[in-house]
């Protein structure tokens, strides 16, 4: 490898480096309880007096407006809830498999690309195919 590659490389893993303790920060630092407790109280308060302020406008509609208001903002707070933290095992988290194997497998070509003796490696990444996402 050039230098010039050594140094493009060194970029990227200290990208990488950067967006995993970003990552990290992210699943570390929770939203605090009374903040969250507050949020619920304000968004029910808003909801339940928003009829109050459409009656005049809307008429007959009203509940209708307050129907649609109401859902669009829980629904809202309730997205919010499910995706505060992304990484895991349930339904709606990122599937980071697929990231983490693309990572792996750029990793073990770079390194076959520096020493093409990689069995030394396989202890890090175990027996597989190398690039297996193209079989």
């Amino acid at each position: 490898m050039s230098r010039n590659d050594v140094r493009v490389v060194d970029s990227r893993v200290h990208d990488f480096v950067r967006a995993w303790a970003g990552c990290a920060r992210l699943v570390s630092t929770p939203v605090p309880y009374p903040y969250v407790q507050m949020l619920n109280l304000l968004l029910l308060f808003y909801v339940y007096s928003a009829p109050f302020t459409f009656a005049h406008r809307f008429g007959g509609f009203t509940p209708a407006a307050s129907l649609l208001l109401a859902f669009t903002l829980l629904g809202l707070n309730a997205t919010a809830a499910e995706i505060e933290n992304p990484f895991g095992r349930d339904a709606n988290d990122l599937p980071l498999g697929p990231f983490v194997q693309v990572v792996e497998e750029d990793s073990e070509m770079v390194l076959r690309q520096r020493d093409p003796d990689t069995e030394k490696f396989e202890k890090f990444w175990g027996k597989r195919a190398f690039n297996q996402r193209l079989l």
